[in-house]
């Protein structure tokens, strides 16, 4: 049919595109160009060897990109607020990273919320001592040292 004629034409003349922007290294083009024609390309070898390494590049980028945004969040846990911290790994695509990624941001998750407790148990120390609440106050300081540990502070 015309249509299917027309289809087909758009397809080639994107594929066409799609070679240029391979030799220029532009993997975002070749998918751009070629993921909408998928289905009528992908029968082409040539078609599919370039959506295949522009994937393949695409997601090394997403991958490098994570694990710098990783690397990040890992360096400001050291001195930085943790809702900066938290800003940072919020920003991680995690679904780019490796397992191993996925596990470390995690830990650092979870790192973070250890921190916090602290941070809330401290908060509680101090109003219970503007209470005059000594005994209280003291029961909630015992419990900190501890949390501080786990928190790897």
């Amino acid at each position: 049919t015309g249509s299917r004629a027309r289809e087909v034409g758009q397809a080639l003349h994107a594929l066409s595109q799609a070679v240029d922007a391979a030799d220029r290294g532009d993997s975002d083009a070749v998918l751009d160009l070629l993921v909408p024609f998928e289905e009528v390309v992908g029968k082409l070898r040539r078609a599919r060897q370039l959506l295949a390494v522009a994937k393949t590049a695409q997601a090394a980028r997403r991958r490098a990109e994570a694990e710098s945004g990783l690397h990040s969040a890992r360096q400001a846990a050291v001195h930085d607020p943790i809702e900066d911290v938290r800003r940072l790994l919020a920003a991680v695509d995690r679904r780019a990273l490796t397992g191993e990624g996925r596990a470390e941001a995690d830990a650092l998750d979870a790192q973070l919320r250890r921190r916090e407790e602290v941070a809330e148990r401290q908060a509680r120390m101090a109003v219970l001592e503007a209470a005059g609440d000594l005994p209280g106050a003291r029961g909630q300081a015992a419990l900190i040292p501890k949390m501080r540990e786990k928190a790897l502070l």
